[in-house]
């Protein structure tokens, strides 16, 4: 019985986690659509690239085989701080993120709402998650 709640409690929270990540798809290869991004960030006023992780490289490197997979770690610097100034905690799910991976021979481009930052944080009257939420969806559009 203790497993099965265990479990279910696991299940249950791996779901909510999940659930306020969007997915769209991409014409462009993981590398044309991690370029179109970066350079999309690059061109915003404040913005700046921090890394991009190229998660297949690392598993390379220790020879074990993983589909293309790449996480560009990027932000503004005034409107994070901003954020975190309204709430420290938030700086744990900064800077901003956003993945190009391979999935069954397509290119797909994943991120982390940041509405939900609003309700995880104290950060209910800022419009800065709405303006990230935005700018996410953008950049993820450049690949389409």
């Amino acid at each position: 019985m203790k497993k099965t709640i265990t479990l279910t409690l696991f299940l249950t929270f791996t779901a909510l986690q999940a659930s306020d990540l969007v997915q769209t798809a991409s014409t462009l290869s993981v590398s044309q659509c991690t370029n179109q991004i970066t350079k999309a960030i690059e061109s915003k006023k404040g913005f700046g690239v921090f890394a991009i992780i190229d998660h297949q490289k690392n598993a390379q490197k220790v020879g074990l085989t993983l589909a293309e997979q790449k996480i560009i770690i990027f932000g503004n610097p005034k409107a994070g701080t901003m954020l975190m100034q309204a709430d420290a905690q938030v700086g744990y799910d900064l800077p901003l993120r956003i993945m190009v991976r391979s999935q069954e021979g397509k290119t797909v481009v994943e991120y982390r709402d940041p509405k939900t930052y609003a309700s995880m944080y104290d950060l209910k009257d800022s419009p800065l998650p709405n303006k990230m939420a935005n700018l996410l969806k953008s950049l993820a559009a450049t690949c389409q």
